[in-house]
């Protein structure tokens, strides 16, 4: 049962990666650099250009990263039970 649910969090993770949109404001002063998860509804905005780059990669590569994990994890376990037989 975790197996399908840590799937299930990356693929949302990894979807969610697809709609995040990062934006800026350069007529303002100081400048602000934002983001916007338009799947779950979360957005911010930082003086900094990297933040919102890395909020709308994080994710995304944590569930690729779930994913792959899950593929090798059940790769694994019906190695095991084929072996069993």
């Amino acid at each position: 049962m975790a197996k399908w649910i840590v799937l299930a969090v990356g693929l949302l993770l990894m979807a969610n990666g697809f709609y995040t949109r990062t934006y800026d404001f350069p007529n303002e002063t100081p400048v602000r650099y934002c983001f916007n998860m338009d799947y779950v509804g979360i957005d911010g905005c930082f003086h900094k250009a990297a933040v919102p780059t890395l909020m709308a990669l994080v994710p995304f590569l944590i569930g690729v990263g779930l994913v792959i994990w899950s593929i090798f994890r059940a790769m694994g376990s019906s190695r095991q039970r084929s072996d069993a037989r």
